[in-house]
């Protein structure tokens, strides 16, 4: 239907204007409950298409809807019938004359179809007396279809069709004059196949006959899997071994299957078996047995298993991204989303899923939760769906274990269970911590920002208070931060506004508390939600370690340093051993390092075998002076015991922290190469405690070959420094070696003889160690 209103437009000027306004594509009738579509084309005063037009569109005297037109003049719309009788539809643009047109809703045309065949009663046949059988068609809504065309084939073969009575039914009488097997099919297209199977023999009992006929199978030993079909077929023979046509077969598994043989006189019987076994399968003519077939199945899980699992964004029903194994997926991806978990599968193999998906989220000690789900039908979703629209799950930061079944397809498959799948996933929280600040509390000011390894001199800010600030990245938003101090002072803060304080604060008034000289590890975490107990699991730590000291300045460690090369040769601690048999000729000297800003003079006093007193205030600050240009000035040391002090002085002319170290040069001497069992004991702990502090370090101190019978090779960790000094000690505390880690990459134990030995190495920041057999 289309209808052309000229309407009372213009005059053919210059400047466009509506002019005329027509409808098109409307139906005349409709059924109720259909949807009407219209469209509305407006041309301007030159019959050229008008956009922008203002159109209202009109139902039953009510505008609906006022559409602008598009660049070629079109408005359309669609509305659904909801009542029978005459529906006026009109539109019009402003200024012009409504187009009207009436459409007739009529009630809704319900068309019958046959979908059932039913056999009232099954009758057995009887040979030469005639069987007649009644079939009965029903509709949709299950009552009785009448002038419903029924078509009939016998042994795949169309041979008849009949109409339905007015009670839907049909009589159908079979010829039972020939002896035989039929097959009678009952469809209401024309064809032999997917119709009611009516299956009868016709036997004129002739025993004799069946007796003297025999069966050959063609192959009767098969392997095959669950599910696979395997068809048995072979070859009737009459009394004079001439291939039989038309003879009853019955095939034995479970239930009978009887086919009649063919023109060749070959019988043919398919089976799908659905579980596993030796499975015989008989075959008999006339009752008699005549072959039988031996059919092995077995089940195979490699045929079953999920492919893969997918992320789905619920609101648009596209995959997200692919879920593998350890995968670390940023909480970004997921956030604000519902998410279905799914399981592809192979359709052709696969019926059911089972899923299960472990989630620990709320904190590391909080209960697990478990979701577990049974899907039957594809798309296998963890959280369900409805016809395909997933539903779904909000997932948060956390540690996932998913799992998932396969199942065999089909109803009795079920039991067949394929390899299960497991993938672990992290959702990762994308906030973290930046930096630290120390904060003077006192004042509420910053003093500096804190990295690992500092050593911070807190001499100027005497008896005043500290706190520490965690931050973050500008605009970032999360629930809260945890941050945890542990050293001469222990504590921790789960802080949810800013300033993230660890003392906390009031309106960024900092709480300050006093931090004692020593040294401190600080460690803070952002997480996603604001609960301290159920605070989510947090992103990536922030962990740093640092020292602190008031002195204003401090000795941190001595250095034997050999004065003819300018070059260290190790770390003096508290009962080093020097061998001056590698040192004859050599003039050796220490170096003291320090600490401080504040730092102004090293006094150096050494007292024992060799008596010396000097005063430093310039860095290198070494016992026996220097040159510029790092030139040590060096002496011998004679044999015996030594003791050094090492007191620094600060520019206001205050002592800092100073170090004394006991230590001994000799040549060898047994009684001058051992240190006493407490201090081995002291070097084995501090190197464990050393350890226990650095498990998060990959590399180890590696000493192979081990154990040995002589020589060991030492490969020592690439964080350690260059300077870093080996030493190496017996059982019984004898030191046998002292170096740096440069000149000692193996060592020959040969002289020494079968023993437990330790390696010890000092970089000045931490101890490491290894025991060593010698055999």
């Amino acid at each position: 239907m289309k209808i052309l209103n000229p309407g009372d437009g213009g005059s053919g000027g210059d400047e466009p204007i509506s002019s005329s306004i027509s409808l098109a594509n409307l139906p005349g009738e409709v059924q109720i409950g259909e949807e009407v579509c219209l469209q509305s084309l407006v041309l301007d005063q030159n019959s050229d298409p008008f956009s922008n037009a203002e159109v209202s569109i009109v139902i039953n005297g009510k505008v609906v809807a006022s559409i602008l037109s598009d660049d070629e003049g079109i408005v359309d719309y669609c509305l659904t019938t909801e009542t029978l009788g005459d529906l006026e539809i009109s539109a019009y643009y402003n200024g012009g004359d409504p187009v009207s047109a009436t459409i007739k809703i009529i009630p809704e045309i319900i068309v019958y179809v046959p979908t059932t065949i039913s056999i009232v009663p099954n009758v057995p046949g009887e040979f030469g007396e005639e069987t007649c059988i009644k079939l009965k068609v029903l509709d949709q809504f299950g009552s009785p279809m009448s002038d419903a065309e029924v078509f009939i084939s016998k042994n795949e073969v169309v041979v008849d069709s009949l109409t339905t009575n007015e009670e839907g039914m049909i009589v159908y009488c079979i010829d039972t004059s020939v002896n035989g097997y039929f097959r009678y099919s009952f469809s209401f297209i024309e064809t032999v196949q997917n119709g009611t199977i009516y299956a009868i023999s016709i036997d004129s009992n002739d025993e004799n006959d069946d007796a003297l006929t025999s069966f050959t199978l063609l192959e009767n030993e098969f392997d095959l899997r669950v599910g696979e079909e395997v068809c048995l077929e072979g070859i009737v023979f009459d009394k004079d071994g001439i291939p039989s046509e038309n003879r009853k077969v019955s095939f034995v598994r479970g239930y009978t299957s009887s086919v009649l043989s063919d023109a060749n006189g070959k019988a043919k019987f398919c089976w799908t078996p659905v579980e596993e076994g030796d499975f015989v399968v008989p075959v008999y003519i006339g009752g008699e047995k005549k072959a039988e077939a031996h059919i092995k199945v077995e089940f195979n899980k490699e045929d079953l298993k999920v492919e893969s699992f997918w992320f789905v964004d619920t609101d648009t029903n596209v995959p997200i991204r692919e879920i593998k194994d350890g995968d670390k997926i940023p909480y970004s991806l997921v956030k604000d989303k519902l998410i279905a978990l799914t399981a592809i599968t192979n359709p052709g193999k696969v019926g059911k899923v089972k899923l299960e998906m472990e989630e620990l989220t709320q904190c590391p000690t909080c209960p697990v939760k478990i979701t577990e789900e049974i899907e039957k039908v594809p798309p296998y979703t963890l959280f369900r769906d409805d016809n395909g629209k997933f539903n779904g799950h909000a997932f948060i930061p956390g540690y996932y274990k998913l799992s998932a079944i396969p199942y065999a397809l089909g109803l009795y498959h079920f039991n067949f269970e394929g390899i299960e799948s497991k993938v672990n996933f992290e959702i990762i929280y994308d906030g973290n911590v930046d930096s630290f600040t120390l904060v003077n509390a006192t004042h509420d000011t910053d003093i500096q920002v804190i990295r690992d390894g500092d050593v911070i001199d807190l001499s100027s800010f005497r008896n005043e208070k500290f706190n520490f600030r965690a931050n973050v990245p500008l605009n970032q938003t999360q629930g809260g931060v945890g941050m945890e101090l542990s050293g001469p002072v222990n504590f921790s803060q789960f802080e949810k506004v800013e300033p993230l304080a660890l003392f906390t604060d009031v309106n960024g008034d900092y709480t300050g508390k006093d931090l004692p000289d020593g040294k401190y590890t600080l460690s803070a975490t952002a997480y996603p939600f604001k609960s301290s107990m159920t605070s989510g699991i947090g992103g990536e730590p922030l962990t740093i370690s640092f020292e602190v000291f008031s002195s204003g300045s401090k000795v941190d460690k001595l250095i034997l340093v050999n004065a003819d090369t300018d070059k260290d040769i190790m770390v003096l601690m508290d009962g080093s051993y020097i061998d001056l048999n590698q040192y004859q000729d050599v003039k050796l000297n220490i170096r003291a390092e320090g600490k401080g800003e504040q730092l102004a003079a090293m006094v150096f006093q050494l007292s024992g075998a060799k008596n010396y007193n000097w005063t430093e205030r310039k860095a290198p600050y070494a016992i026996f002076g220097d040159s510029p240009g790092l030139d040590y000035n060096g002496k011998y040391l004679n044999e015996g015991n030594y003791k050094l002090m090492v007191r620094p002085y600060n520019n206001d002319n205050s002592i800092g922290e100073s170090l004394t170290v006991n230590f001994t040069a000799g040549f060898n001497s047994e009684d001058n190469l051992r240190i006493n069992g407490e201090s081995m004991k002291q070097l084995e702990v501090s190197s464990s405690e050393g350890e226990a502090n650095n498990v998060d370090l990959v590399e180890a101190l590696i000493v192979y070959p081990q154990p040995s019978k002589n020589f060991v090779n030492i490969l020592y960790p690439s964080f350690l420094k260059e300077d870093a000094m080996v030493l190496i000690y017996k059982s019984n505390g004898q030191l046998l070696h002292g170096g740096q880690i440069g000149n000692t990459s193996g060592f020959e134990f040969k002289k020494n003889g079968a023993g437990l030995y330790l390696i010890l190495v000092n970089d000045g920041n931490r101890v490491i160690s290894k025991k060593v057999i010698i055999n």
